[in-house]
C-alpha cells in the first residue's frame, strides 16, 4: 500500500498543520499516553482555531460562506455555554475545507491515523504504555492494544480501510483489498470488536463489487435515491423505536438484544434527559477507562445511537442540520459519480444507529466531505465542473 504526500498551497499548508496537530493530538489522547500530553489540551484547542483563522485570511469569502461561518459560530457559541467544545473544531475544520481537494484531506487523515495507530498499539506490546484486557460476560478476553477502550483500534482502523477504498476506488489493487481485510482480521483476534470488523468487511466488500463492476449504480436511480436518503432514514427509525419501545413486548425485546440493549438505553435516556431544541450538559456514563485506567463508576447509562446521543446532547436544530447536510452531501456525490464515497456515507450513517464514534472526526474523517460537497465555493465548483468537461472531452 503505497502513501503519497500531496502537494500544497500555502493556505493548505496552514489547515494540514492544524489538522496533523488535532488528529495527532486526540487520537494519542484516546490511549494511555493521555496522562502524558492531558495538559495542552487547551493549547491544541487554540492553535488549531489559530491557524484555521489564518488560513480564512487567504480565502475568498462568498456569500454562502458567510452564511455558513455565522451557522458554525451559532452552535459553537451555544456549545461552549453548556460546557463543551468537542463538535467546534469538527464544524471549523469542515468549513475551512470547503474550497481544498477533499482528496487531500483523506490521504493526509490516512497517514496520520495509520501511524498513530501503529505507534500506539506496538507501544503497548512493548510494554510501554498499557494493554488492558476487558472481558464479556460471555467471557471472552479483549484488550485495548494501548487504547482506553477496545473499540478504538478497531474504528480507527475501519476509518483508514474506508479512506483507502475512497482514494483507490476501483483502480484499488486486489492485493490491497486483502491487506486490509486481513489488517481488520489480526485487528479483530485481540479486541473482539465485531461490529468495526464487520462494517470494515462490508465496505471492503463495496469494493470487491465497484471494482468489478465500476458503473453499477450509474444507471440505478432508484437504488441510488434510496442511498442518498438512508441519514434520515437511520435518524427518523431510530427516533421511532426508541418512543416506541416496550419491555412487554417480546418481538421489541428480541430486536433490543440483537442490538446489545442499544434501543432501551436509549429510551432509559430519552425518559431521564430528554431532549432540546439548542445543546444541553448531559453526562453519560460508559464503559471506558480514564487515562489512569481506572473504569467509570456508577450506574451504567450511555447512548452508542449516534442519532438519540447528538439529539440530547446538541439538540433538535444540530442533528436536523446534520442529517440534512450529510444527505445533500451525498446527492452532490451521486450527481459526481462518486460511487465509493456515496456507499461509504451509507455505511456510516448505518453505523450510526449502533455507535457514535462516527461524531468524533478522529475517528471518522469522512465529516470533512461536507465541506467540499455542500459548502464550497462557486470558484470551486466551477473549477469541478471545467475538470468534469475536460474528461468528457478527453
Amino acid at each position: 500500500m503505497r502513501i503519497q504526500i500531496p502537494k500544497l498551497k500555502f493556505p493548505e499548508y496552514l489547515y494540514f498543520i492544524a489538522f496533523e496537530i488535532y488528529l495527532i493530538y486526540f487520537l494519542l489522547y484516546t490511549s494511555f499516553y493521555a496522562v502524558y500530553i492531558e495538559f495542552a489540551s487547551g493549547i491544541v484547542k487554540v492553535v488549531c482555531v489559530l491557524l484555521l483563522l489564518l488560513a480564512e485570511a487567504f480565502q475568498t469569502a462568498s456569500k454562502k460562506s458567510v452564511v455558513s461561518i455565522f451557522i458554525i459560530g451559532f452552535f459553537s457559541v451555544m456549545t461552549l455555554f453548556m460546557g463543551g467544545s468537542g463538535i467546534i473544531h469538527t464544524l471549523l475544520f469542515i468549513y475551512a475545507a470547503r474550497n481544498m481537494r477533499l482528496e487531500k484531506v483523506m490521504r493526509i487523515a490516512q497517514i496520520i491515523s495509520t501511524a498513530v495507530l501503529i505507534f500506539v498499539i506496538l507501544s503497548a506490546l512493548m510494554g510501554l504504555i498499557p494493554n488492558y484486557m476487558m472481558a464479556r460476560s460471555t467471557g471472552v478476553k479483549r484488550y485495548c492494544l494501548g487504547f482506553r477502550y477496545v473499540l478504538y483500534p478497531s474504528v480507527i482502523l475501519f476509518n483508514i480501510t474506508g479512506i483507502v477504498i475512497y482514494l483507490k476506488k476501483s483502480a484499488i489493487r486486489w492485493r490491497t483489498i486483502l491487506l486490509l481485510l486481513a489488517l481488520n482480521y489480526i485487528i479483530y483476534l485481540p479486541t473482539n470488536a465485531r461490529l468495526s470488523f464487520g462494517v470494515s468487511c462490508v465496505i471492503i466488500m463495496i469494493a470487491v463489487v465497484l471494482k468489478i463492476k465500476p458503473n453499477f449504480l450509474q444507471k440505478r436511480r432508484i437504488l441510488c435515491a434510496l442511498l442518498c436518503s438512508v441519514f434520515i432514514v437511520c435518524f427518523v427509525s431510530s427516533f421511532v423505536l426508541c418512543i416506541l419501545y416496550n419491555d412487554s413486548d417480546p418481538a421489541m425485546r428480541a430486536i433490543d438484544a440483537f442490538m446489545g440493549g442499544r434501543i432501551s438505553g436509549a429510551k432509559n435516556a430519552l425518559m431521564i434527559y430528554s431532549f432540546g431544541l439548542l445543546p444541553r450538559k448531559i453526562q453519560y456514563n460508559g464503559f471506558g477507562l480514564d487515562m489512569y485506567g481506572h473504569a467509570f463508576r456508577g450506574r451504567y447509562l450511555y447512548v452508542d445511537n449516534l442519532y438519540i446521543q447528538a439529539l440530547q446532547v446538541y439538540g433538535v436544530l444540530f442533528i436536523v442540520a446534520y442529517v440534512l447536510l450529510n444527505t445533500y452531501a451525498m446527492y452532490q456525490c451521486y450527481r459526481r459519480k462518486e460511487w465509493h464515497l456515496l456507499c461509504i456515507m451509507v455505511v456510516l450513517a448505518l453505523r450510526g444507529m449502533i455507535d457514535d464514534l462516527s461524531l468524533s472526526l478522529h475517528y471518522n474523517a469522512f465529516w470533512i466531505v461536507i465541506g467540499p460537497m455542500v459548502l464550497s465555493s462557486l470558484h470551486y465548483r466551477r473549477q469541478w465542473a471545467e475538470k468534469k468537461a475536460l474528461a468528457e472531452k478527453t
